[in-house]
This record gives C-alpha cells, structure tokens and sequence, in this order.
C-alpha cells in the first residue's frame, strides 16, 4: 500500500510547468496530496472503465467515505 499522507502538495516552478504542459489545467496548488492521489484515482478508473462501473464507484466512494474522500470525490466530479 501506498500512503501519500496529508501534507500540502508542494511543487516546484518547473514541477507546475510540467504539469500544464502534461494538459492538467486546473489548480491543485492548494490540494493535499492524499487529495490528489483519490482524485487521479477516479479519473484514471473514469478514463478506463465502462461508464456505469464508474457511477458505481463514484457513489460508493462517495457514501462510504469521510469528509476528505468526499471532497477527492467532488473536486474529481467537477473535472
């Protein structure tokens, strides 16, 4: 397992170049990283899987997650 903790994503000026060059175009400059890591999750699985497999897991993730998942959830909707 893999644990990316709560700390402020933190990246450097060439770290934020590459990540606009890469296509990601919206903040997360003031995302954690266990954000970011749920996120890229749901839009990964969104990207790969048939779209009512991933109504599914949205809404598991959502109804059976705390406060912090449920916001990952949210903001990976809102993209």
């Amino acid at each position: 397992a893999c644990r990316l903790g709560k700390g402020p994503l933190q990246l450097s000026e060439e770290e934020r170049k590459r990540v606009v060059v890469a296509g990601l175009t919206w903040p997360i400059w003031p995302w954690r990283l266990d954000e970011l890591g749920r996120v890229a999750l749901l839009v990964t699985a969104a990207a790969r899987w048939p779209e009512p497999e991933v109504e599914v897991l949205v809404a598991e993730c959502y109804h059976r997650g705390d406060n912090r998942e449920r916001q990952a959830v949210l903001r990976a909707l809102a993209r």
